[in-house]
């Protein structure tokens, strides 16, 4: 396989470049950044090593991720997320980190129109109103500056009937 970029007349005639497929896990890296085939078989060695041990911290990675390096962009030796980390690693380590998160926040509902818990009403009249219990008061001052026990109260009675029914 040949390597890009400058080099010259042996551009056409050497064949520096290396690829490397670790089979457990199906990575494959693809190495172009030196001008000697031992020095990029040297480095993917270490690119894959340290892959297929992220890989094996966390979960498989998938067989199509193709890590690749040039000698414009030097390649990062450690899966981290920075901007010499090869493209499809990143990917595939934010969507790991992503599935994770949402595991953790369970199901979210969507805040959205005719979602909210509570209405608030300051101008042309004032009023709250609690949709959950149907609890409504004027007096807006005194809610906001803390006075919630009407509204507690409602809700806990709202609990209590919902659970004996």
């Amino acid at each position: 396989m040949r390597s890009g970029g400058k080099g010259g007349q042996n551009v056409n005639k050497v064949e520096t470049g290396v690829r490397m497929k670790h089979l457990p896990t199906g990575i494959t890296v693809k190495m172009t950044k030196h001008r000697t085939q031992h020095d990029n078989k040297r480095e993917a060695m270490l690119v894959l090593k340290e892959v297929s041990r992220a890989s094996s911290n966390s979960r498989a990675m998938p067989a199509d991720v193709l890590l690749s390096a040039s000698r414009s962009a030097p390649a990062c030796v450690l899966p981290c997320l920075c901007p010499c980390a090869p493209q499809k690693l990143v990917a595939v380590l934010e969507q790991q980190r992503l599935e994770s998160l949402e595991q953790l926040r369970g199901d979210m509902v969507e805040a959205s129109w005719g979602m909210q818990v509570r209405n608030y009403v300051l101008h042309p009249y004032k009023m709250v109103k609690d949709v959950r219990t149907a609890f409504s008061t004027s007096a807006v001052e005194d809610f906001l500056d803390g006075n919630l026990e009407d509204c507690i109260r409602g809700l806990l009675l709202e609990k209590s009937s919902a659970s004996s029914t």
